[in-house]
């Protein structure tokens, strides 16, 4: 065949362009850190790319979301507690006011410090943050309360703010003040936890008293080197999940107070438990997090108690303590046996016929969370104690008063008992006033379960930015030690491409001959 110069000269040519669009990649890469910087250099890639940086973006949203959540419930935190100082500070005169050695001026001066501390338990419940009233509802740009002639008055809404805090995840961020101003609920919440121990058959979707869980992928890392991940999804029970953990390596158990489950690497650790991209499986079990030592410990999930439930699964009650309950209400006692209730299902019969046959108001008894509870709805005192020689109510969890919460009524109540000397007005409220401190500290837990939620998936939505972020960059980061060594043998290649390319090509005499 014969070579002719034209031939000789693309050839030349084509070689040269493809060492310089090698070196020009090759900078290009070294330059951004990524060696995916156009659609031809990966069309799936790219595809990838966008998606791991659309969840990266939506989980600093999630993100902010948490911080913003966390400082309204701070701030909630701070105004619960400091009404329940004010409510301490009326205990203490509601008591100096009882004594029958108070003159009336004395007792005129105690109501006049009771209205100070209606305005002052005003002021608390009309706080706002960055501009928005904690307890108004929906109605966050005005004061949720207002005193019109002694008389205070909720003109907020019920609305409940929720925040999205994760993938799968809300949280309720804010209290609407008509649950702090009180109704004529009366409520005795029950304070014994009868949620039901973990066993290796529980049904996941009656974890955590009910609310279930959320099937899905996990990650693990564990000290015999890379993330893995484990696919829980076909779980039904504890026991797959054991069984499934089991297989990808690790040592999986229920802890030994049968509340959730334990995990251990065999290896000795550091173990890792982590959400897959934007998942909340490992949390809805309760195994999301870290241990040096290799061994997760995880929280609560029990399941809740049902009324067919046999008071001989309940392991936090003693069943032989189960016998004969007073109640007092309207000034009447009413005596109830319950020595002979095999299930919750027959403790709440006893109670209602015992009751219905006293003809007195109909209370109801209900299951709470993770125990029983007993309100009225029409504001009545009632209370509910142990026979002598007898511990059921206390085996229940039962013990104690159930009065309405009204917080500025009884106030009010205050200021114009003492304002017309009626120390036996002062008591009932004195009385109310146990109602309403056991309400409004029942808030603060949940404001305080609120604050446990949110630094959970606070945790969480790091590890899932730092897994989108580590996924991300395996697909778009450039190595740049080999972009490095390949961009100087790329230099090499292009300019012995042009040194060659110039004595091929060289133009002489002879040639024009």
């Amino acid at each position: 065949m014969r070579v002719t110069d034209n031939l000789l000269s693309n050839m030349v040519l084509r070689g040269s362009q493809r060492n310089l669009a090698t070196l020009a990649r090759l900078q290009r890469e070294g330059t951004t850190g990524s060696r995916i910087n156009s659609y031809s250099d990966s069309p799936s890639g790219v595809g990838t790319i966008q998606r791991y940086n659309t969840l990266i973006s939506q989980n600093d949203g999630y993100q902010r979301n948490v911080g913003r959540a966390r400082v309204f419930n701070n701030e909630t935190d701070m105004a619960l507690q400091d009404l329940l100082t004010v409510l301490q500070d009326a205990r203490e005169l509601g008591i100096q006011a009882t004594s029958e050695t108070l003159s009336h001026a004395n007792l005129n001066i105690i109501g006049t410090e009771y209205s100070s501390l209606i305005n002052e338990a005003l002021s608390i419940m009309n706080r706002s943050v960055e501009g928005s009233s904690l307890f108004a509802g929906y109605q966050t740009g005005s004061n949720p309360f207002v005193n019109n002639n002694g008389e205070v008055y909720y003109q907020g809404d019920l609305g409940e703010m929720i925040a999205q805090v994760g993938p799968n995840s809300e949280v309720v961020i804010n209290i609407p003040g008509s649950e702090i101003l009180g109704s004529d609920l009366s409520l005795l919440t029950g304070s014994m936890d009868m949620a039901l121990d973990l066993e290796l058959d529980t049904q996941l979707t009656d974890l955590s008293l009910g609310q279930g869980w959320s099937s899905g992928i996990i990650t693990i890392t564990a000290a015999r080197g890379e993330p893995f991940e484990v696919d829980l999804s076909g779980a039904d029970t504890i026991e797959d999940i054991i069984a499934l953990l089991q297989d990808a390596g690790l040592e999986a158990e229920i802890r030994s107070d049968y509340t959730g489950l334990k995990i251990t690497d065999p290896d000795g650790g550091p173990l890792v438990i982590a959400e897959f991209e934007s998942g909340s499986t490992a949390a809805s079990l309760g195994i999301l997090g870290s241990s040096d030592d290799g061994v997760i410990t995880g929280s609560d999930i029990r399941t809740q108690v049902t009324w067919d439930t046999p008071l001989v699964d309940i392991s936090s009650l003693n069943v032989a303590e189960i016998s004969e309950m007073e109640i007092t209400i309207d000034s009447t006692t009413i005596s109830m046996d319950f020595s002979g209730a095999t299930t919750l299902a027959d403790i709440k019969t006893i109670f209602d016929d015992a009751l219905s046959a006293a003809g007195i108001p109909a209370l109801e008894m209900f299951i709470d969370g993770d125990g029983i509870s007993i309100s009225v709805d029409n504001g009545t005192i009632f209370t509910i104690s142990n026979p002598p020689g007898f511990t059921t109510a206390t085996a229940l969890g039962l013990e104690g008063t159930g009065s309405p919460a009204r917080l500025f009524n009884t106030l009010n109540e205050f200021v114009l008992a003492c304002n017309s000397y009626d120390t036996d007005r002062i008591k009932d409220c004195l009385d109310e006033l146990d109602a309403i401190e056991k309400h409004i500290l029942q808030m603060e837990v949940s404001v305080g379960n609120r604050g446990s939620i949110l630094d959970g998936m606070e945790d969480a939505a790091m590890q899932r930015n730092i897994n989108l972020r580590t996924n991300l960059s395996s697909i778009s980061d450039a190595d740049m030690v080999s972009v490095a060594s390949d961009l100087a043998r790329a230099e090499t290649a292009y300019q012995s491409s042009l040194m060659i390319s110039g004595r091929l090509l060289q133009t002489r005499l002879f040639d024009y001959l």
